[in-house]
């Protein structure tokens, strides 16, 4: 009777124990479910294909100034986003007449400065191109290479003017398959001082794929906010940063150029561009990306940790040091970096996202044909309209 009744609270209390375990399985999922935090970050995946014949100049000048505006916008969503960007150039003579003069030249890619800087080898002007739209929107339908994942944002933002109707194929069909992909299309026309009736084709475009046709003007650059009164300093703090990165691998050498030019460029646009590139600069999703190249963000939390990294492209100044002197050196320049991160912070703080990130998220913002204000208002729509937070 005694191990009948021990036997019988045993299954009990294993039965209570198990009814606790799913409880708080179920409590664990939703708090999952509820903190962004916790979830894995969903794919968001833009494709910009320019026209970059000789109606359309200056574009490409206006596109790669404002990269780190859109890079930005897109790390501040909630839940978090993995963004990937690629570039699909036509029009250009370059580009070959056996393409349709039509050219990837960014896969999709988070990469942002290896394709920043790629883009700025390019000439900002021609005198003429030839445009085959229907080519430019197969590159992006069917060779970009797309998240795979159910929960991904896909946009293509189409810029250029021209005839529609040129290429290969019907660009009605190529927007179908694109909307079969469920990737949202975006025709943004760059105008001209005489007005054409090519503008009809862009229209249509906008009709079939949902989304109503954009304008601008190439030349209109006009900053969204103002530049903080701090501009010398945060170049100075900014060329302090970059003297504490440490590459010492190839593909640390090759990512130290990439940055440098998109740092010197950003410079040299205007004093927002260049406080947005150094906003990115200092952002956790920056800083986790150069882990694989810069030894100071690497994972070394003892001395011998440094025995296993590779120092072929280290510094000759450094190899010259033995591997506790050189602990102590990378521990100096952590502590250093993240100084000057913090005082970059002060003069940049998250507020000034969340500023921009309210105001093109208003029903009555008007982008007011500027490219950079087109391109930040389509994408916060669509996204709050997949149910991410955007302000």
């Amino acid at each position: 009777m005694i191990q009948l009744l021990s036997s019988f609270y045993g299954l009990r209390r294993r039965f209570f124990t198990l009814l606790l375990f799913v409880h708080l399985s179920g409590i664990s999922s939703k708090v999952h479910a509820q903190n962004p935090a916790i979830s894995a970050p969903q794919d968001f995946d833009i494709v910009f294909c320019l026209d970059l014949s000789g109606s359309t100049n200056g574009l490409i000048d206006n596109f790669r100034e404002n990269i780190w505006n859109i890079v930005n916008q897109v790390n501040s969503f909630q839940p978090k986003q993995n963004l990937r960007i690629g570039v699909i150039g036509f029009s250009r003579p370059s580009f070959g007449k056996s393409a349709a003069y039509v050219k990837i030249l960014s896969r999709l890619t988070n990469n942002f400065d290896q394709m920043a800087a790629d883009l700025w080898k390019l000439k900002p002007e021609v005198e003429k191109g030839d445009q085959f739209v229907s080519n430019a929107l197969e590159k992006a339908a069917f060779e970009m290479n797309w998240s795979k994942s159910k929960i991904t944002t896909k946009i293509v933002f189409l810029v250029g003017n021209g005839n529609v109707n040129t290429g290969t194929n019907d660009y009605r069909s190529v927007v179908n398959s694109m909307l079969e992909k469920d990737i949202e299309l975006v025709p943004v026309y760059c105008l001209r001082e005489k007005k054409t009736r090519e503008t009809d084709g862009w229209q249509q475009i906008g009709r079939l794929s949902g989304h109503p046709f954009q304008s601008v003007w190439v030349s209109k650059n006009e900053p969204l906010i103002k530049a903080v009164p701090a501009t010398e300093k945060l170049i100075s703090l900014s060329k302090k940063l970059n003297n504490q990165l440490v590459p010492h691998t190839k593909l640390g050498q090759d990512a130290f150029i990439a940055l440098s030019v998109c740092d010197q460029k950003a410079w040299s646009s205007n004093p927002v561009a260049f406080e947005s590139r150094l906003f990115y600069r200092t952002s956790e999703v920056y800083l986790e990306t150069i882990k694989s190249w810069d030894l100071i963000d690497a994972d070394n939390a003892y001395t011998s940790d440094l025995l296993k990294s590779d120092f072929t492209f280290l510094a000759d100044s450094l190899k010259k040091i033995n591997v506790n002197q050189l602990y102590e050196k990378i521990l100096q320049k952590k502590e250093s970096r993240n100084q000057i991160v913090n005082e970059i912070k002060k003069l940049l703080p998250q507020t000034r996202q969340e500023y921009i990130n309210e105001l093109v998220a208003r029903d009555e913002f008007e982008p007011d044909q500027i490219l950079e204000r087109v391109f930040l208002k389509l994408i916060a729509n669509i996204a709050s309209e997949s149910g991410i937070k955007v302000k």
